[in-house]
């Protein structure tokens, strides 16, 4: 599907295709508000990119940062492909679980490119953010039914002017990525439900995927709002589907026949095992000589949802042709683009269960916090402070969306799923245990798209029915009040609390640098910390070194009681292959420092190496600016071939 048959059914406020007589005023109105859109990102992204690459150290100002991860595997896996390591590959691969691979995929396919260098691996969140800005105009301008482009312009202007938006901007974090496939997300769905054609559905199904594969509760929001707009625009409709898949049923029939499936039986008992397991713990059978742990449930969870998927494809099977029957061919697409996608990336190990885990409140954090008070304060001031630059702005947004929730019944086909996406972003974000500021940004993106649906139904609206005339003038005086305050902060670079480089603190690196040559020739180093900084300690090892530089990170065995942890200590003395092992102690009065439960067993094992003398202290770096002491130990034959 060609660009140009894309963008222009979804350009304006409507209409049919012009005359050639008027081709010049058809390009005005529908193809150069987003050119104009498009090349001002551009500009402003390559602005940005260049005060990223003056500060870009400062990326990296904490020891324990979920930017790390991101960034160690896409350098894995660039790393793999450039050295035809298929077998380290699936390795990598198979270890996005909490996250799904979708980023790092981006990001290592320039890094393959480009070569190993993070101030490299930030361009797809750079070319992300480029593609906020442009859907955020073309969801708003697609979502109303009158002044589409005072929509759209109004919402670009909104994300060009987000602090927060563009200091992801320059960051190996998923909230550019997310956001850019949230609004791509909603905006199909306005294709789809406004056209006919099925390969509307097809786009729709592949950019849910995409989103899928971004970040598990991004998609759980798009996914959300795009049913809940569809159950309330056509309730008759889903009503009776539901009524008649219910009662075409024969219950007693189909009990008979479930009765005689073996299928049904290993899922029974499956299950019960399951229930054993997360009731009591689990234990640990002996069976062959061999000892089988039955503690974790992600491999029982696999195994019942691989029974339940046979079941549904033998069902889908027999059952395909009337099913799709029923549906509307729209809808038909995402069965092949999007749910048997998801179907079989379900299939790889631990998915399943880690996609259930992400996504139910057990995932609360480091330091969750509950009461609605407590988060509608806390998200409030991230809008106003990091999303909204003041407190102004952020009123006339909620004010702007407001309209728009007023006016939803004049939108467009399709349009309620904006609104929607928003309004249950702000409920489910509200009442979860984890907070953080980043947890606004690809709804956020929404709220502006919405706002400037607000702000063109204001304009169009009852207000300004007696001078109908005069509403060109009075968007382009919106317009033009909403640019003299936005744009200004463009001259200002993007600022947030998790994202982009902070350059008044100070760089991370400081400490990996210290050692990092003295590691040039170990064969197997190990490196440690009394903070859980293993990401950060490994991506500058191994974009310094390349493939062969494959560190350790831990020593198996700790955590019970000392006199274990002694005795783990000696064996591991005696028996490991580490020829160098530097231990990086972050002191409580350092800058890098921070409160995360269970780290006693690491500052433990500081003393167990002060104590040995197996291997010899062979360097110490003390950075009292810093409150950081680095020793390095290494065996007198590390470095040898």
């Amino acid at each position: 599907m060609s660009t140009s048959a894309v963008l222009a059914p979804l350009a304006a406020s409507s209409p049919t295709a012009p005359p050639a007589a008027g081709r010049l005023r058809a390009f005005v109105n529908v193809y150069l508000p987003p050119l104009l859109v498009l090349v001002t990102a551009l500009v402003v992204a390559g602005v940005d990119y260049g005060r990223f690459l003056q500060h870009h150290r400062h990326l990296w100002t904490g020891t324990i940062h979920d930017r790390h991860a991101h960034y160690l595997t896409a350098l894995s896996l660039s790393l793999d492909v450039r050295h035809g390591d298929v077998r380290r590959f699936l390795h990598d691969f198979d270890g996005a679980r909490v996250w799904p691979p979708l980023h790092a995929f981006l990001a290592a396919a320039v890094l393959t490119v480009g070569g190993d260098d993070y101030r490299l691996a930030v361009l797809p969140s750079l070319a992300a953010w480029v593609g906020t800005v442009l859907l955020g105009f073309l969801v708003a301008r697609r979502a109303t039914s009158r002044g589409g482009n005072v929509a759209g312009l109004a919402a670009a202007l909104l994300l060009l002017a987000s602090g927060a938006h563009r200091a992801f901007a320059t960051d190996v974090m998923l909230e550019s990525l997310g956001a850019c496939l949230s609004l791509l997300g909603l905006y199909l769905y306005l294709v789809t439900v406004q056209g006919t054609s099925p390969r509307a559905g097809r786009w729709l199904g592949l950019a849910l995927t995409a989103l899928f594969l971004a970040k598990y509760n991004y998609w759980m929001l798009v996914v959300f709002a795009i049913l809940a707009a569809e159950i309330t625009t056509r309730p008759r409709i889903y009503r009776t589907l539901l009524a008649d898949a219910v009662t075409g049923i024969d219950w007693r029939g189909l009990l008979a026949a479930e009765v005689r499936r073996p299928l049904n039986y290993l899922l029974a008992a499956i299950l019960a095992v399951l229930a054993y397991v997360l009731a009591t713990g689990g234990t640990t059978l002996a069976l062959g000589g061999q000892r089988v742990s039955l503690r974790s449930p992600h491999n029982l969870v696999h195994a019942a949802y691989a029974v339940v998927l046979l079941r549904l494809a033998l069902a889908w099977q027999a059952h395909r042709a009337a099913v799709l029957k029923r549906l509307d061919p729209r809808a038909r697409p995402l069965i092949a683009w999007h749910l048997w996608p998801l179907a079989v990336w379900f299939l790889l190990p631990k998915r399943l269960s880690y996609f259930l885990w992400y996504l139910s409140p057990a995932q609360a954090g480091e330091h969750p916090q509950y009461g609605l008070e407590h988060s509608t304060r806390f998200y409030w001031s991230c809008f106003v402070q990091d999303y909204s630059r003041g407190l102004g702005m952020a009123l006339l947004v909620v004010a702007l969306v407001g309209a728009a929730v007023l006016a939803v019944r004049r939108l467009r086909p399709g349009g309620r799923a904006l609104l929607f996406f928003v309004l249950i972003a702000v409920a489910l974000s509200l009442n979860h245990p984890n907070r953080k500021s980043r947890f606004l940004h690809s709804w956020v993106a929404g709220a502006w798209a919405a706002a400037g649906v607000g702000l063109a139904c204001l304009l169009h609206g009852r207000l300004t029915r007696r001078v109908a005339s005069a509403r060109p003038w009075l968007s382009a005086a919106a317009l033009g009040g909403l640019g003299v305050v936005c744009l200004p902060t463009l001259a200002d670079a993007g600022r947030a609390p998790e994202g982009g480089p902070q350059p008044q603190r100070p760089s991370s690196l400081v400490l990996t640098d210290c050692y990092t040559e003295h590691l040039a020739g170990a064969r197997q180093p190990l490196v440690l910390s009394n903070l859980p900084m293993k990401f950060l300690c490994q991506w500058t090892l191994l974009e310094r070194f390349g493939h062969a530089a494959r560190i350790d990170t831990d020593i198996r065995g700790f955590g019970t009681v000392p006199e274990e942890d002694r005795a783990s200590f000696q064996r591991w003395l005696t028996t490991s292959r580490s020829d160098v092992v530097v231990y990086i102690d972050i002191h409580k009065d350092s800058c890098f420092y921070e409160e995360v439960p269970g780290c006693e067993p690491a500052e433990a094992l500081r003393d167990l190496l002060e104590a040995q003398s197996v291997l010899p202290l062979k360097q110490r770096w003390h950075l009292p600016e810093y409150g950081c002491t680095i020793s390095l130990w290494a065996r007198p034959d590390a470095g040898r071939p």
